[in-house]
């Protein structure tokens, strides 16, 4: 099955994208049940070729756009000519899809099935290249066909934004297929039930007019013998919506500014048409379900942490027994292409989702779950194949990976982590999967370097390491050999400390997903033996820089150019505050930022030659870090673990400041982001003390509101104004002035853009940035001297290795 090419195909290039074995074993149930009689041949409609189905498959899509684009001999020009470099770019950008590396057994398929692509296609254009399916393939697809011909497109709505509204995914179509090949009145019960319902009318408006009834061709249309006609469903008007369409008539012919990309956005969002419910949620009539309580789930050993530790309205839990057996048939568990296909295989239901031949379903109330006024997302995260409702699903993909690398290492746990730490049998973990074992199946440690730590205090020492990593059976375990560090996980040797500090990590691991944007990449605990005793060690990345108070010595040291320096600083700024962003985001606090605990390695991108390599700051330590319950009062010892002394927030020294509210530890903390932003603005200019260097664009600048005298006197003191407007309010000693680190991260990634680009090449025209003199010191050491007490211990410089 191939494309319909006008010219000699003898001359194309063929690529292939072959189905996965999983998705074959899926739509063999398919072909199983379309035999059995249950819809005959006459219901299946007008033909649908295989031909077209193919065309319409995510996957064909996605190759192509990706492909045309990627090889395209202009584009590939402008990567440096290397079209090998272009191919694997593409391939990582598709691998990428949805979520990093989600597709990688998909892409590592389809790279095998086209080993000499790349030489057959040579330096001829992308238009010769030809996209055809597997030969061994056809039959699966004719029965691909034969759903569509007997149930439509049910993927197809007229919201052209949705990625969903051309293409399809198999696993999709076929759960969609047999929800209504079993369950013929489906369509009718979702809309008496849900589109009649009160909930709905008020977020939505219903018509009955047919969005494809004026295109007859089957490409466009989802009429079929078991369709129905497709409902408009839209997001009632709103005061806000009508102001922003009258401002966006109001800018017509003007220049395309933020505000107006905003609101035309807004406008678009605001006028999407969504997908017919009744084409892919199912109706299960409540005496199907059987109640079941929590403590029982728990006995029969599902752990429904994963789900109950966010925000749920779930009340009640019950279970459902399909009426027919088969993966394809039922609701499984889909987390990714590569974990589903393990679980066909193995026969292996991924755990949490189905028991004793039952599919666990979490109740809530339509009224407070969130769901209509969500329908968007439903694939993402509110059907029964989804793993979790939270906005970003790394945290259940990675301990799904975890727990499937587990089970295929065919070696059962002989230990737990509890286990080894000798902890109460009332502790329980939250995510232990996340919290790897080391030495387990796939990774070991080695090379330690027990006599030369890289850093020591009185609490612990750190050594480096390396670590191996082999392949598991899935595409996307990690491998290869790492440098890490080695960190005691027992700070003090006590029993009630030690529990306390796991029960922490646990928790904010979880809160986490284990995974860490711009923090130093932790990858688990590691039992090693030293001087023949057992010690557990925390594993983490090893920053190739080190510590950003030695790199940003050798780095302003030896550059004395003014704006490759302040893009250099601009740079650090941003990717600390994306790190505190982040880890608020999760609702976590570092609870010891200082410069100590900031580090710099090098990212290297292989398939990016414009930019090679960057450097990348990250947050240490953050083992430290707590995850804090919003809706809790107190939470343990109010003044606990409240960081360095000097870049503690002003309220922390108060009596009543309870350091374990969310609120206010988050509030403080922008306080302490802010007294290391200007530790770095001081490092600047103690370790490039190169006034000639300041260019006279930056002097005319700062001249339109100061006098030269001034400037003459305060040349050390020059800086972005958008530094001056958001770290000045990032150390305000009013905590309520203080900004969110979402916003101090936004106003600093366009600044660093700004950077960058008044310093590149391209530049036209005025420069962005606009600089100012603004004494830091003098702000930040304003009326701090008198909030320490006599007792408090503070130093006047941190060890960047006080660990």
């Amino acid at each position: 099955m191939e494309e319909k090419r006008t010219s000699d195909d003898g001359n194309l290039v063929a690529y292939v994208i072959p189905l996965l074995p999983y998705e074959k074993s899926l739509i063999l149930e398919v072909a199983t049940f379309l035999d059995s009689g249950e819809i005959s041949a006459a219901d299946l409609g007008r033909p649908y070729s295989a031909h077209t189905t193919f065309q319409n498959w995510k996957w064909y899509k996605a190759f192509r756009e990706y492909l045309s684009y990627e090889l395209d001999l202009e584009e590939v020009a402008e990567w440096g000519g290397d079209r090998e470099l272009a191919y694997d770019r593409c391939l990582q950008a598709v691998a990428n899809i949805d979520s990093h590396n989600k597709n990688l057994a998909r892409v590592n398929s389809i790279r095998s099935s086209n080993a000499k692509f790349l030489k057959e296609l040579g330096d001829r254009p992308c238009d010769d290249i030809i996209f055809k399916s597997l030969e061994s393939d056809a039959d699966s697809w004719e029965v691909v066909s034969k759903i569509i011909n007997a149930f439509g497109q049910p993927w197809r709505h007229p919201d052209s934004l949705n990625e969903k509204s051309s293409r399809f995914e198999i696993w999709e179509l076929i759960r969609i297929f047999f929800l209504h090949a079993q369950c013929p009145k489906n369509a009718d019960l979702i809309e008496q039930h849900l589109i009649n319902h009160p909930i709905f009318e008020a977020v939505f408006q219903v018509s009955s007019s047919n969005p494809f009834s004026q295109d007859s061709d089957s490409l466009s249309s989802n009429q079929s013998k078991h369709g129905f006609e497709s409902l408009v469903i839209q997001k009632h008007d709103t005061p806000a919506a009508h102001s922003h369409a009258h401002r966006l008539r109001l800018r017509d012919g003007l220049d395309i500014t933020d505000d107006l990309l905003k609101g035309l956005l807004y406008h678009a969002a605001q006028k999407r048409i969504y997908q017919d419910p009744r084409a892919y949620l199912r109706f299960i009539p409540w005496n199907e379900l059987k109640l079941i309580s929590q403590d029982a789930l728990e006995d029969l050993g599902i752990d429904l942490s994963l789900l109950l530790k966010y925000e749920t309205g779930i009340n009640q839990w019950a279970l459902w027994e399909p009426q027919l057996s088969g993966y394809a048939i039922n609701n499984h568990l889909f987390v990714e292409d590569e974990l589903f296909a393990y679980s066909i295989d193995e026969g292996w239901p991924l755990p949490g989702h189905y028991v004793e031949g039952r599919v666990i379903f979490g109740v809530e109330s339509l009224y407070d779950c969130g769901l209509v006024r969500e329908l968007g997302k439903f694939w993402s995260q509110w059907n029964d194949c989804a793993v979790t409702k939270r906005d970003d699903g790394e945290a259940a993909l990675r301990y799904y990976r975890n727990v499937t690398e587990a089970h295929a290492s065919k070696s059962s746990r002989t230990e737990s982590v509890k286990e080894i730490l000798g902890l109460s049998d009332g502790y329980k973990s939250l995510y232990e999967n996340t919290l790897r074992l080391i030495p387990d199946s796939a990774w070991k440690i080695r090379d330690i370097n027990w006599k030369t730590p890289i850093a020591k205090s009185s609490r612990s020492a750190v050594y480096a390491a390396t670590l191996c990593r082999r392949q598991t059976v899935l595409s996307t375990s990690e491998r290869g050999d790492v440098a890490v560090v080695l960190k005691d996980v027992i700070p003090r040797g006590s029993r009630e400390v030690t529990e306390k500090f796991m029960k922490e990590l646990d928790a904010t691991w979880f809160a986490l997903g284990g995974t860490t944007r711009s923090c130093v990449e932790f990858f688990g605990l590691a039992r090693v033996e030293i001087d023949t005793t057992q010690r557990l060690m925390l594993v983490s990345e090893h920053a190739t820089q080190g510590s950003i108070m030695d790199f940003f010595e050798r780095e302003f040291n030896n550059n004395s150019e003014h704006s490759k320096r302040w893009e250099l600083l601009g740079s650090a700024l941003l990717g600390i505050s994306s790190g505190l962003k982040w880890i608020h985001k999760h609702n976590v606090v570092h609870r010891d930022l200082h410069p100590g605990n900031v580090f710099v390695t090098d990212e290297l991108y292989r398939l990016d030659p414009n930019i090679p390599h960057q450097y990348k700051y990250i947050l240490g330590d953050l083992g430290e870090g707590k995850r804090l319950d919003p809706s809790a009062t107190r939470q343990g010892n109010p003044h606990a673990s409240y960081g360095a002394a000097d870049y503690r927030a002003p309220e922390q020294f108060e009596s009543g400041f309870d350091n374990n509210n969310l609120s206010a530890a988050m509030t403080a903390e922008v306080f302490s982001f802010g007294k290391l932003a200007c530790k770095l603005l001081e490092w600047h200019v103690n370790f490039s003390p190169l006034r000639e260097s300041i260019p006279s664009e930056v002097l005319m600048d700062v001249g339109s509101s100061c006098s030269p005298e001034d400037i003459s006197e305060e040349l050390d003191f020059i800086v972005p104004t958008t530094v001056r407007d958001t770290i000045g309010l990032c150390i305000s000693h009013l905590p309520a002035m203080r900004p969110r680190m979402q916003e101090v991260e936004q106003n600093l990634e366009d600044l660093w853009c700004d950077l960058k680009y008044d310093n590149s090449d391209d530049r036209e025209g005025e420069f962005k940035v606009k600089w100012c003199i603004w004494d830091w010191g003098k702000v930040g050491n304003a009326g701090t001297a008198n909030l320490r007490g006599d007792s408090e211990e503070i130093s006047s410089v941190v060890d960047p290795y006080d660990i």
